[in-house]
């Protein structure tokens, strides 16, 4: 760059705005810029999740205590669930999709996903019966076709067996009492992590893992896990996987089983 000065030595500030103002010194201000990392740059906050290999825990620590409440997939894992907790003697209730809120029986109630308020009236009703539910395994976001979407419309109404769904119970749970006795909150999903290099992830929920790490944030007293599971596998090894991780201590927000 060049700086003209008068006769006199002085420099020709009039010409030096212009030719700033015209954009000529652009890339010298951009160098400086990122030279001194200042607030015109994007900051070092890119970056991509990397999965570390962890040995299995082959024993299984402790039982769920309090009853879990099962918000129901559109398959057969939750089915497959609620047959190993009976057979462990493990309380549970179950949440399946219905067109309105519906209790069946005292183990089973029927909600549309879609509308807040069903969920608040299923906490109220679970907190009038005194039930003690101390665990919430949420299967809604398992599906194992999630990304053959075929139009927007469809991918809109997946959200609320995902994310718009979490977050319809959450703030149902967080308007239910006060104090808030710790509550365990166990999401599953079917390939949203990508563990692998030629892996194909599901985008569909991907919403679901910033919701994830902003809960325990607002609300302390619920721990946050998210277990990704793969599609092709059958159910049985899905729901080992589920019993091996509610029977270990609430420690790894994120768990990937491949």
């Amino acid at each position: 760059c060049f700086f003209f000065n008068t006769a006199i030595g002085k420099f020709q500030r009039t010409q030096l705005r212009k030719r700033f103002e015209s954009g000529e010194f652009d890339s010298v201000l951009k160098r400086i810029d990122l030279l001194s990392a200042n607030d015109n740059t994007v900051p070092d906050w890119f970056y991509q999740p990397l999965c570390t290999p962890k040995q299995l825990r082959h024993t299984r620590q402790q039982t769920p205590k309090g009853s879990i409440l099962i918000f129901m997939d559109a398959g057969v894992l939750g089915q497959t669930v609620c047959q190993q907790f009976e057979q462990i003697s493990i309380p549970y209730i179950k949440v399946s999709n219905a067109v309105s809120f519906e209790k069946y029986n005292a183990e089973h109630y029927g909600i549309n996903l879609q509308r807040s308020q069903d969920y608040h009236q299923l906490i109220k009703d679970l907190l009038t019966q005194q039930v003690d539910i101390a665990t919430v395994l949420y299967l809604g976001s398992y599906q194992d076709n999630a990304n053959v979407m075929d139009s927007n419309e469809t991918l809109r109404a997946a959200q609320f067996q995902g994310s718009h769904g979490l977050l319809f119970l959450i703030q149902a749970l967080a308007q239910s009492r006060d104090p808030h006795p710790p509550t365990r909150l166990l999401v599953v999903t079917a390939n949203l992590q990508a563990v692998q290099a030629d892996e194909q992830t599901c985008y569909i929920h991907g919403a679901l893992t910033g919701l994830l790490k902003t809960i325990p944030l607002e609300l302390s007293w619920i721990q946050c896990q998210h277990l990704d599971l793969e599609s092709s596998v059958a159910s049985l090894p899905q729901v080992n996987c589920i019993m091996d991780e509610l029977a270990q201590p609430c420690i790894d927000t994120a768990i990937a089983y491949r």
